[in-house]
């Protein structure tokens, strides 16, 4: 029996003695085989699981990733060579977000939604590891390429391109292709089809059409159900080639657009014909729909002529062009029309048009028509005199003073119109009283001079026939008008007139070119016109739209009140021909 007590004892003794080893043997393992510490400090990692907003990675603590560190989500698509045909994987960044929850070996993250339909599962990830030297977000590249299966991780010297490309005949078009293919790894679906669009419209009968179209309907196909945040838009922008310059005139390229946001650079490559090299330009700001570039006068020095080409940079990636290397834009340079080769562009232009104003209501009793023609010529060496001009003009109207109150005789009856369109009816309140008529035929002699290049000073002397109640022969007039700024550019223009019986005018005009074929005028006039009696107020909207660079249309719409109720509407149109 005590033998038997002893070995219980001993026992007991031996089983509390290996309670430790036991303990640590059945505690959970503090961090990861050093193996599985050490195998991806590579900071790459991939998508293993969507599930509704969350994404896991398969990546955690046990390689280094902390709560609320950053990782980079990338897609992986697969894109085929247009020339060689061969299927190679690539990848672009679709955006960073911080990890929200991390276990051993697995984390979430919860990107946005424009973000996440983006994500599919095996999507790889990239991670800066803690303690670990940080791995910039970029393509991984391996050491040996694996030709059978190219990607852009194991194909950097080639940028992506297979060994084969490297065989065949490196012609123009093949390279362009080729180039076009480099630009767009790394690239989103949306970015992928600009560029490739981009190349169709410079080759749109080449031989690797077939292969691009192909690339645009997968791209096309990967796009589909992005939402509009997702989706980049190539922005419509409008530019024109320039007609044919003479030989020291000015040359201005216009690009128009509703909206800039998309672009990031314009670039112009300027050369003379025949030149090798191009110059580099880029165009400036010219209001809020415009970027605008002056070629300098070096261009146009001789009649050599120009070829430039155009690269619109955007946003998301790839460019819209106008002319190519091949087939550059051309500017035809002529030879000067005077021996010195000092003029004004267009030195000669001719004008006709009309205009209907009304300021009673359309009663007929407030109302003139006016016409004019004429013909200016600008010297081809100005100085102080800048031009020159004549016309003709007509105008005819009715009109009279406004009855201020409702009119009664002395005996207190109403008083009722003698003349116009309601005679026989009471003189009510804004009403015409007294209507009669006045017309004034005329030709005029005009010159404008140049006191500084943006200060000139325009006139008109007048002499014409006058038909009026008060004179019937005849008369004269005269016009005066101070303008501030380039005659086909911006300019504030200040002035008034007189027109025999007619009456007289003044007026404040701000003209702006912000759309280079559609310069606008807003005006303010204050005139008593038709019949030189109450004075009114003219708010007046006039465009011309220059169909091509010797023939414009103009429209002009007005709104006219002598009073808040004695009110109307006017409206007119011309034609402008330049030479």
């Amino acid at each position: 029996m005590k033998r038997h007590g002893l070995r219980l004892t001993a026992l007991i003794v031996c089983v509390v003695g290996l309670l430790p080893a036991l303990n640590a043997f059945a505690r959970p393992r503090a961090k990861a085989p050093e193996s599985e510490a050490t195998a991806r400090k590579d900071g790459q990692a991939t998508i293993v699981a969507i599930n509704a907003a969350e994404v896991v990675l398969d990546v955690g603590t046990y390689q280094g990733l902390e709560l609320g560190a950053e990782v980079a989500l990338y897609r992986l698509i697969r894109a085929r060579h247009p020339v060689t045909g061969v299927l190679i994987e690539d990848r672009f960044l679709v955006g960073r977000v911080r990890v929200e929850e991390v276990a051993g070996a697995l984390s979430i993250v919860r990107p946005p939604p424009a973000m996440l339909q983006l994500l599919h599962a095996g999507d790889p990830v990239q991670y800066e590891p803690l303690r670990v030297a940080a791995v910039a977000p970029t393509v991984p590249t391996k050491a040996t390429p694996d030709a059978a299966n190219p990607t852009v991780a194991n194909c950097p010297a080639c940028a992506a391109c297979p060994p084969a490309l490297a065989g065949k005949d490196a012609d123009v078009e093949t390279t362009a292709v080729t180039a076009a293919f480099r630009q767009t790894l790394g690239k989103t679906p949306q970015e992928r089809l600009l560029i490739w669009r981009a190349f169709l419209s410079e080759w749109p009968a080449g031989r690797y059409v077939q292969a691009v179209r192909a690339e645009l309907n997968i791209w096309s196909a990967e796009t589909k159900g992005v939402t509009a945040r997702a989706v980049v838009r190539a922005p419509v922008i409008e530019h024109r080639t320039p007609g044919p310059v003479r030989v020291g005139e000015e040359v201005w390229l216009a690009f128009a657009s509703a909206d800039w946001s998309a672009v990031t650079d314009i670039r112009v490559h300027v050369r003379r014909t025949g030149d090798g090299a191009y110059e580099l330009f880029r165009p400036e700001p010219s209001g809020r729909l415009q970027r605008r570039l002056r070629l300098p006068d070096a261009f146009t020095a001789d009649t050599a002529g120009l070829q430039y080409t155009v690269e619109v940079a955007l946003v998301e990636g790839g460019n819209l062009r106008f002319g190519s290397a091949q087939a550059p834009l051309e500017i035809e340079v002529q030879p000067p029309l005077a021996a010195q080769g000092k003029y004004a562009p267009h030195s000669t232009t001719f004008r006709i048009g009309g205009e209907y104003v009304d300021f009673n209501r359309f009663r007929g009793d407030d109302r003139e028509v006016a016409g004019e023609a004429e013909l200016i010529y600008r010297l081809q060496d100005p100085g102080w005199l800048y031009a020159f001009g004549i016309g003709y003009g007509v105008m005819n109207g009715v009109g009279g003073a406004v009855a201020p109150v409702d009119q009664f005789t002395t005996a207190g009856v109403r008083q009722l119109h003698t003349t116009g369109p309601r005679a026989g009816l009471p003189v009510l309140r804004n009403d015409t009283m007294n209507v009669h008529s006045a017309s004034f035929k005329y030709a005029w002699l005009s010159a404008e001079l140049a006191l500084h290049p943006v200060v000139h000073v325009l006139g008109r002397l007048v002499v014409g026939v006058s038909g009026s109640q008060s004179n019937d022969g005849l008369d004269a007039g005269v016009e005066a008008y101070l303008r501030l700024g380039s005659e086909r550019g911006t300019n504030l223009r200040i002035g008034g007139s007189t027109m025999a019986d007619m009456g007289r005018a003044g007026s404040l005009a701000l003209t702006t070119t912000v759309v280079e074929r559609l310069p606008m005028t807003v005006l303010i006039e204050a005139t008593n016109r038709p019949v030189a009696s109450d004075i009114g107020l003219r708010l007046i909207y006039e465009a011309t739209w220059w169909t091509t660079d010797a023939f414009g249309l103009t429209g002009r719409l007005g709104y006219n009140l002598r009073t808040i109720e004695h009110v109307g509407m006017s409206a007119g149109g011309g034609l402008t021909l330049r030479w």
